[in-house]
């Protein structure tokens, strides 16, 4: 049985009392670590951060509190490349795309601690200028800014846990505020990794920083007024966040950052040989191959005049031609997997949908394996589809019917074929749109998966409808 990663609250290391939930490696399908929640004492775990933590943090200044995130980065950095085993072992992702999560981590953990160092060793900040209240100069107002007395709660997405955990904690650390640290369990094993080193170099005063991997249930229930949560993920969650009674009786501060549809867009006046084509289907293929598209930037939506699809879609095809994928521990792959086989039906599931009403226009891959190993339990291509918009639905700025490339979803990869069929509208089969309402709710995924990204367009017609799509429910 693989081992079983601890939690690290109420300034120590606690298993929980359950099984665990297995961790994954999503090219070899083989168990990786284990993690578990249940058993905890959270009610004691939040005292404690919110008290002693809280306390510890207020009574150093900014520039002490930026000391120890400069502390903290230099550890991470010692221990890199621990972290791109990690990542490239549960997440599948390229060494490139893994620099991304883990470098960004620690560029953003050190850009704070300069930002700190320069608030100088004061224990509050002014906020603005003195105000005068009265003619006499002596009776004037001035705000000024203090460490809340409260405990942030990060509720992080899967796809970035190293970027994702310190661009949380670094502000809050540095303004005083202890932080428990709860990342998806799918890739939580990097996120408690990180957090182990910098509890293990005792930067940080106990309670100053928490991880709780596995489940989440009951970590709502402990919030109290002042308290703050960060949430990254779905729509769906977001929403149970909002309506939890810590938010709506108590008024705990909350973020969210949920779903994102992003679009890039040609415009009529730029020519099929201009510089823009190509700049365009290089931005778009890297979005959609980058982290296998698996992050809340990616551009989902592109946006082209008629008289220039096929132009535009031929180039994004051609550039996804070149994309090498497969395992990503060969030096020569540029696309890994994605995180597990639950978000590997589930885009399967919606591209059976999308394969039974419009007609794929390319689907291109380079598999490379690194001996000995098998082809990989699961990976899919990123997918694109069109459909004409009537003038009426056009926003006042453009004068031509575009038709939209649709990117679905941008963490997707699917196909396992080989092929290059160059994209032809005339050619192309005319559906209803498929309505977002059945993509799938939840960013989360289990284990082997089984084929690789390839790229496919696909062309529908719909009614007037702007922008081209509704919301999405996972980021």
């Amino acid at each position: 049985m693989t081992d079983l990663l601890p939690n690290f609250v109420s300034g120590q290391w606690q298993s929980g009392k359950g099984a665990g939930t297995a961790l994954y490696d999503p090219v070899l399908g083989t168990e990786l670590v284990r993690v578990d929640a249940h058993g905890l004492d959270l009610a004691a775990a939040f005292a404690f951060a919110r008290h002693q933590g809280g306390r510890a943090l207020r009574s150093l200044s900014y520039a002490q509190r930026a000391a120890m995130l400069g502390a903290a980065a230099k550890v991470l950095q010692a221990n890199r490349d621990a972290y791109y085993d990690i990542s490239i072992a549960n997440s599948g992702t390229v060494k490139n795309d893994t620099a991304v999560d883990v470098d960004g981590g620690i560029y953003t953990l050190g850009t704070y601690a300069k930002m700190g160092e320069g608030l100088g060793n004061v224990h509050y900040m002014l906020d603005g200028q003195p105000a005068r209240l009265a003619k006499d100069p002596l009776f004037q107002s001035q705000h000024v800014l203090t460490p809340t007395r409260a405990v942030a709660l990060f509720i992080n997405a899967f796809n970035f846990p190293a970027w994702g955990l310190w661009e949380k904690a670094a502000p809050a650390l540095l303004s005083g505020v202890p932080v428990i640290v709860k990342p998806a369990t799918t890739t939580a094993w990097l996120t408690q990794r990180m957090v182990k080193d910098v509890v293990d170099a005792g930067i940080f005063p106990a309670g100053a920083i928490s991880v709780i991997c596995g489940s989440s249930a009951g970590l709502m229930d402990q919030l109290q007024p002042f308290d703050v949560v960060s949430f990254t993920g779905s729509a769906e969650t977001a929403a149970v966040i909002r309506s939890h009674r810590a938010v709506t009786h108590l008024s705990v501060r909350v973020n969210i950052e949920a779903d994102s549809v992003n679009c890039a867009l040609l415009l009529p006046s730029e020519a099929a040989d201009g510089q823009a084509i190509d700049l365009l289907a290089k931005e778009v293929a890297r979005e959609m191959t980058v982290k296998s598209g698996q992050k809340c930037t990616a551009i989902r939506r592109v946006l082209v005049p008629e008289k220039l699809y096929d132009t535009a879609a031929q180039a994004i095809s051609a550039r996804l031609a070149k994309t090498t994928l497969g395992n990503p521990r060969n030096d020569t792959v540029r696309m890994g997997a994605v995180v597990n086989r639950e978000q590997f039906d589930a885009v399967h599931t919606g591209l059976s949908h999308l394969k039974a009403q419009a007609a794929v226009c390319t689907m291109a891959t380079r598999m490379r394996w690194s001996t000995p190993m098998q082809p990989l339990p699961a990976a899919l291509a990123p997918h694109s589809w069109a459909r004409v918009m009537p003038q009426a639905a056009m926003p006042p700025t453009a004068s031509t019917t575009p038709k939209s490339l649709a990117l679905w979803p941008p963490w997707c990869p699917t196909a396992t074929t080989t092929s290059i069929t160059p994209c032809n509208s005339s050619a192309a089969a005319r559906a209803p749109w498929w309505p977002r309402s059945t993509e799938p709710t939840q960013p989360h995924w289990h284990a082997p998966l089984q084929s690789w990204p390839a790229a496919t367009a696909v062309y529908t017609s719909s009614p007037p409808m702007w922008p081209p799509c509704t919301p999405a429910t996972a980021t």
